[in-house]
Protein backbone atom coordinates (compact mmCIF):
# COMPACT_ATOMS: atom_id res chain seq x y z
CA UNK A 1 0.00 0.00 0.00
CA UNK A 2 1.40 3.39 -0.98
CA UNK A 3 2.08 5.81 1.88
CA UNK A 4 -0.08 8.94 1.90
CA UNK A 5 1.91 12.03 0.93
CA UNK A 6 0.96 14.85 3.28
CA UNK A 7 -0.43 18.10 1.86
CA UNK A 8 2.32 19.96 3.65
CA UNK A 9 5.12 17.74 2.45
CA UNK A 10 7.68 19.85 0.67
CA UNK A 11 6.90 23.08 2.55
CA UNK A 12 9.87 24.58 4.39
CA UNK A 13 11.38 27.68 5.81
CA UNK A 14 13.05 30.10 3.42
CA UNK A 15 16.53 28.95 2.42
CA UNK A 16 19.54 31.20 2.93
CA UNK A 17 20.56 33.33 -0.03
CA UNK A 18 23.75 31.46 -0.95
CA UNK A 19 22.12 28.02 -1.29
CA UNK A 20 19.35 29.59 -3.36
CA UNK A 21 21.88 31.01 -5.82
CA UNK A 22 23.52 27.60 -6.10
CA UNK A 23 20.14 25.94 -6.53
CA UNK A 24 19.20 28.33 -9.33
CA UNK A 25 22.11 27.09 -11.43
CA UNK A 26 21.31 23.48 -10.52
CA UNK A 27 17.66 23.97 -11.50
CA UNK A 28 18.73 25.28 -14.91
CA UNK A 29 20.96 22.23 -15.44
CA UNK A 30 18.17 19.85 -14.43
CA UNK A 31 15.41 21.43 -16.46
CA UNK A 32 17.37 21.73 -19.70
CA UNK A 33 17.67 17.92 -19.95
CA UNK A 34 14.80 15.92 -21.45
CA UNK A 35 16.57 12.54 -21.64
CA UNK A 36 15.68 10.62 -18.47
CA UNK A 37 18.94 8.67 -18.13
CA UNK A 38 21.07 11.80 -18.59
CA UNK A 39 18.86 13.66 -16.12
CA UNK A 40 19.30 11.03 -13.39
CA UNK A 41 23.05 11.10 -13.93
CA UNK A 42 23.10 14.89 -13.63
CA UNK A 43 20.98 14.76 -10.46
CA UNK A 44 23.55 12.47 -8.84
CA UNK A 45 26.51 14.56 -9.96
CA UNK A 46 25.07 17.92 -8.92
CA UNK A 47 23.77 16.62 -5.59
CA UNK A 48 27.16 15.17 -4.70
CA UNK A 49 28.79 18.49 -5.56
CA UNK A 50 26.37 20.65 -3.56
CA UNK A 51 26.46 18.49 -0.43
CA UNK A 52 30.06 17.22 -0.80
CA UNK A 53 29.02 13.56 -0.91
CA UNK A 54 31.31 10.79 -2.19
CA UNK A 55 28.66 8.61 -3.80
CA UNK A 56 25.09 8.88 -4.98
CA UNK A 57 22.41 6.51 -6.15
CA UNK A 58 18.80 6.76 -7.24
CA UNK A 59 16.23 4.01 -6.75
CA UNK A 60 12.72 3.48 -8.11
CA UNK A 61 10.21 2.27 -5.56
CA UNK A 62 7.10 0.15 -6.04
CA UNK A 63 4.62 0.04 -3.17
CA UNK A 64 2.70 -3.16 -3.79
CA UNK A 65 1.89 -5.99 -1.42
CA UNK A 66 5.65 -6.06 -0.87
CA UNK A 67 7.74 -2.90 -1.16
CA UNK A 68 10.27 -3.27 -3.95
CA UNK A 69 13.16 -1.00 -4.87
CA UNK A 70 15.49 -1.01 -7.86
CA UNK A 71 18.67 1.02 -8.19
CA UNK A 72 18.47 2.83 -11.54
CA UNK A 73 21.44 5.21 -11.31
CA UNK A 74 24.86 5.08 -9.63
CA UNK A 75 27.51 7.76 -9.25
CA UNK A 76 31.05 6.99 -8.06
CA UNK A 77 29.92 3.61 -6.73
CA UNK A 78 31.05 0.12 -7.81
CA UNK A 79 28.52 -2.02 -9.72
CA UNK A 80 28.31 -4.64 -6.94
CA UNK A 81 26.99 -1.86 -4.73
CA UNK A 82 23.62 -2.16 -6.52
CA UNK A 83 22.69 -5.53 -5.06
CA UNK A 84 23.84 -4.53 -1.59
CA UNK A 85 21.87 -1.28 -1.68
CA UNK A 86 18.70 -2.99 -2.93
CA UNK A 87 18.92 -5.49 -0.08
CA UNK A 88 19.64 -2.84 2.55
CA UNK A 89 17.20 -2.20 5.36
CA UNK A 90 16.43 1.24 3.96
CA UNK A 91 13.26 -0.36 2.58
CA UNK A 92 11.90 -0.43 6.13
CA UNK A 93 12.21 3.35 6.35
CA UNK A 94 10.46 4.14 3.06
CA UNK A 95 6.84 4.47 4.27
CA UNK A 96 7.83 7.13 6.83
CA UNK A 97 10.18 8.78 4.34
CA UNK A 98 7.41 9.40 1.80
CA UNK A 99 4.78 10.14 4.41
CA UNK A 100 6.87 12.98 5.84
CA UNK A 101 8.29 14.08 2.48
CA UNK A 102 11.60 15.23 3.97
CA UNK A 103 15.19 13.94 3.79
CA UNK A 104 16.38 11.38 6.30
CA UNK A 105 19.97 11.57 7.53
CA UNK A 106 21.19 8.29 8.98
CA UNK A 107 24.44 6.60 10.00
CA UNK A 108 24.95 4.53 6.89
CA UNK A 109 22.86 2.13 4.87
CA UNK A 110 22.40 -1.04 6.91
CA UNK A 111 23.40 -4.00 4.75
CA UNK A 112 23.04 -7.71 5.33
CA UNK A 113 25.12 -8.73 8.38
CA UNK A 114 27.32 -11.02 6.29
CA UNK A 115 28.20 -8.43 3.63
CA UNK A 116 31.58 -6.75 3.45
CA UNK A 117 29.89 -3.36 3.88
CA UNK A 118 27.98 -4.27 7.04
CA UNK A 119 30.35 -2.06 9.07
CA UNK A 120 29.35 1.05 7.11
CA UNK A 121 27.80 2.72 10.15
CA UNK A 122 30.68 5.21 10.27
CA UNK A 123 29.31 6.61 6.98
CA UNK A 124 26.62 9.28 6.79
CA UNK A 125 23.81 8.83 4.28
CA UNK A 126 21.17 11.40 3.33
CA UNK A 127 18.10 9.76 1.80
CA UNK A 128 15.91 12.19 -0.16
CA UNK A 129 12.38 11.23 -1.27
CA UNK A 130 11.47 11.85 -4.91
CA UNK A 131 7.74 12.54 -5.28
CA UNK A 132 6.36 12.97 -8.79
CA UNK A 133 2.75 14.12 -9.28
CA UNK A 134 2.10 13.46 -5.59
CA UNK A 135 3.09 9.80 -5.97
CA UNK A 136 6.25 8.13 -4.59
CA UNK A 137 8.74 7.81 -7.45
CA UNK A 138 11.87 6.74 -5.63
CA UNK A 139 14.71 8.06 -3.53
CA UNK A 140 18.07 9.74 -3.95
CA UNK A 141 20.80 8.70 -1.50
CA UNK A 142 23.94 10.77 -0.92
CA UNK A 143 26.69 8.77 0.77
CA UNK A 144 29.55 10.31 2.73
CA UNK A 145 32.34 7.79 3.34
CA UNK A 146 33.10 9.42 6.70
CA UNK A 147 30.81 10.91 9.31
CA UNK A 148 29.27 14.26 8.37
CA UNK A 149 26.95 16.43 10.39
CA UNK A 150 24.00 17.87 8.46
CA UNK A 151 23.10 21.39 9.51
CA UNK A 152 19.64 22.89 9.10
CA UNK A 153 20.91 24.59 5.94
CA UNK A 154 22.20 21.26 4.58
CA UNK A 155 18.84 19.58 5.21
CA UNK A 156 16.99 22.44 3.51
CA UNK A 157 19.37 22.21 0.55
CA UNK A 158 18.84 18.43 0.33
CA UNK A 159 15.06 18.90 0.40
CA UNK A 160 15.25 21.53 -2.33
CA UNK A 161 17.37 19.19 -4.45
CA UNK A 162 14.71 16.51 -4.08
CA UNK A 163 12.00 18.95 -5.15
CA UNK A 164 14.00 20.10 -8.18
CA UNK A 165 14.82 16.53 -9.21
CA UNK A 166 11.17 15.50 -8.87
CA UNK A 167 9.99 18.38 -11.06
CA UNK A 168 12.68 17.65 -13.66
CA UNK A 169 11.76 13.94 -13.75
CA UNK A 170 8.10 14.84 -14.26
CA UNK A 171 8.92 17.31 -17.04
CA UNK A 172 11.23 14.86 -18.80
CA UNK A 173 8.49 12.23 -18.70
CA UNK A 174 5.93 14.64 -20.13
CA UNK A 175 8.29 15.77 -22.89
CA UNK A 176 8.97 12.15 -23.79
CA UNK A 177 5.25 11.41 -23.92
CA UNK A 178 4.62 14.51 -26.05
CA UNK A 179 7.37 13.52 -28.46
CA UNK A 180 5.92 10.03 -28.81
CA UNK A 181 2.46 11.45 -29.41
CA UNK A 182 3.84 13.76 -32.11
CA UNK A 183 5.70 10.91 -33.83
CA UNK A 184 2.61 8.71 -33.80
CA UNK A 185 0.37 11.48 -35.10
CA UNK A 186 2.78 12.31 -37.92
CA UNK A 187 3.19 8.65 -38.89
CA UNK A 188 -0.56 8.02 -38.99
CA UNK A 189 -1.17 11.20 -40.95
CA UNK A 190 1.47 10.21 -43.52
CA UNK A 191 -0.04 6.74 -43.90
CA UNK A 192 -3.54 8.16 -44.32
CA UNK A 193 -2.35 10.63 -46.97
CA UNK A 194 -0.61 7.93 -48.99
CA UNK A 195 -3.64 5.68 -48.79
CA UNK A 196 -5.85 8.53 -50.02
CA UNK A 197 -3.53 9.14 -52.97
CA UNK A 198 -4.35 5.65 -54.23
CA UNK A 199 -0.82 4.26 -54.33
CA UNK A 200 -0.27 0.65 -55.35
CA UNK A 201 -0.64 -2.14 -52.79
CA UNK A 202 3.10 -2.67 -52.45
CA UNK A 203 3.79 1.02 -51.80
CA UNK A 204 0.89 1.27 -49.34
CA UNK A 205 2.10 -1.73 -47.35
CA UNK A 206 5.65 -0.37 -47.22
CA UNK A 207 4.25 2.91 -45.91
CA UNK A 208 2.10 1.15 -43.32
CA UNK A 209 5.08 -0.89 -42.13
CA UNK A 210 7.18 2.24 -41.58
CA UNK A 211 4.31 4.04 -39.88
CA UNK A 212 3.52 1.08 -37.62
CA UNK A 213 7.17 0.83 -36.58
CA UNK A 214 7.23 4.52 -35.65
CA UNK A 215 3.87 4.43 -33.85
CA UNK A 216 4.69 1.41 -31.71
CA UNK A 217 8.42 2.03 -31.38
CA UNK A 218 9.42 -1.38 -32.74
CA UNK A 219 9.51 -3.46 -35.91
CA UNK A 220 6.65 -4.40 -38.19
CA UNK A 221 5.87 -6.65 -41.13
CA UNK A 222 2.96 -7.72 -43.32
CA UNK A 223 2.04 -11.00 -44.99
CA UNK A 224 -0.78 -11.32 -47.51
CA UNK A 225 -2.67 -14.46 -48.48
CA UNK A 226 -1.90 -15.90 -51.91
CA UNK A 227 -3.63 -19.22 -52.44
CA UNK A 228 -2.19 -21.66 -49.89
CA UNK A 229 0.60 -19.35 -48.78
CA UNK A 230 1.15 -16.28 -46.64
CA UNK A 231 3.59 -14.16 -48.58
CA UNK A 232 5.82 -11.55 -46.98
CA UNK A 233 4.77 -8.30 -48.62
CA UNK A 234 6.58 -5.63 -46.59
CA UNK A 235 8.76 -5.49 -43.48
CA UNK A 236 11.27 -3.35 -41.65
CA UNK A 237 14.86 -4.73 -41.69
CA UNK A 238 14.71 -6.43 -38.28
CA UNK A 239 11.23 -7.84 -38.97
CA UNK A 240 12.43 -9.16 -42.32
CA UNK A 241 15.16 -11.06 -40.48
CA UNK A 242 12.58 -12.56 -38.09
CA UNK A 243 10.21 -13.44 -40.96
CA UNK A 244 12.84 -15.70 -42.49
CA UNK A 245 10.63 -17.39 -45.06
CA UNK A 246 9.21 -15.28 -47.82
CA UNK A 247 6.34 -17.72 -48.41
CA UNK A 248 4.78 -19.53 -45.42
CA UNK A 249 2.60 -22.48 -46.41
CA UNK A 250 -0.81 -22.90 -44.82
CA UNK A 251 -1.53 -26.27 -43.21
CA UNK A 252 -4.80 -27.78 -42.03
CA UNK A 253 -4.92 -28.63 -38.32
CA UNK A 254 -7.56 -29.57 -35.76
CA UNK A 255 -7.65 -25.97 -34.63
CA UNK A 256 -8.30 -24.69 -38.12
CA UNK A 257 -5.92 -23.22 -40.67
CA UNK A 258 -2.41 -22.41 -39.55
CA UNK A 259 0.78 -21.67 -41.42
CA UNK A 260 4.14 -23.38 -41.32
CA UNK A 261 7.51 -22.21 -42.47
CA UNK A 262 8.05 -24.73 -45.25
CA UNK A 263 9.39 -23.29 -48.45
CA UNK A 264 7.52 -23.98 -51.69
Amino acid sequence: MKPHVLQGAGKRDASPATPLLRLADTARKFLEISDSSLLLRRVCEESCGLLTANRALIARVDFGEVIRQEIIQLHQAPPDFIDLAERSTIVQKLPDLFREGRPLVTDGLVFDPGSKLSDAKNQTVCIIPLIVDREPYGWLALIHLSHREYSREDRTLAESLGDLASVAIRNASRQRDSARTLVRGTALSTAATELAEGLGLSAVLESLVKSAARVFGGEAGFRILEGEHLVRAAATPAARFSMKTERAQLDTSLGGRAFSGRRS
